[in-house]
C-alpha cells in the first residue's frame, strides 16, 4: 500500500513539472487577423512556438499575403510579467514582425485561440 502510494504520488509530480514547463504561447496556430484584417485565401499565415521553459522557447511565423510570396520569421522568445508580455529575438528569416513590434502584450489566450498587440499597434489573431 506504502509503495503504491509513493508511486501515485511521483507521478503526479511529474506531470506538474511537465505542464510547468510549457510556455504560455505553446502550439501550432492559424493567424485569422493580421493588422485587423482577415486573413482570406489565398493570404494564410501560422505561427508555432515550441517551449524550451515556461518562460522561454522559439517560434517560426509565416506569413503571405498573395499565396505566393512568403516572409517568415524565426525567433526566440521571453514571456514575462505573468504570461502577459512576450519579447521576441529574431534568429532567422527575412521578415521582422515578431522582433520588429518590441514588446508584444498578449491581450487574451485560450487552448484555442491567442490575440496580441505589438508595442507599436499591430494586432495578431489567432487560433488553434
Amino acid at each position: 500500500m506504502v509503495i503504491a502510494l509513493c508511486i501515485f504520488i511521483i507521478s503526479g509530480c511529474k506531470k506538474e513539472t511537465e505542464a510547468e514547463t510549457k510556455a504560455a504561447l505553446e502550439g501550432s496556430w492559424k493567424i485569422s487577423k493580421y493588422d485587423g484584417q482577415t486573413l482570406q485565401s489565398p493570404a494564410y499565415g501560422t505561427f508555432i512556438a515550441t517551449s524550451t521553459s515556461s518562460t522561454q522557447g522559439k517560434s517560426d511565423l509565416v506569413l503571405s499575403f498573395n499565396g505566393t510570396t512568403t516572409s517568415k520569421e524565426t525567433a526566440s522568445f521571453v514571456v514575462t510579467d505573468n504570461n502577459s508580455k512576450v519579447t521576441f529575438t529574431k534568429t532567422d528569416g527575412n521578415f521582422t514582425v515578431l522582433s520588429g513590434g518590441g514588446t508584444w502584450t498578449i491581450n487574451a489566450i485560450s487552448s484555442s485561440s491567442l490575440k496580441m498587440t505589438s508595442q507599436y499597434g499591430l494586432v495578431l489573431e489567432m487560433t488553434k
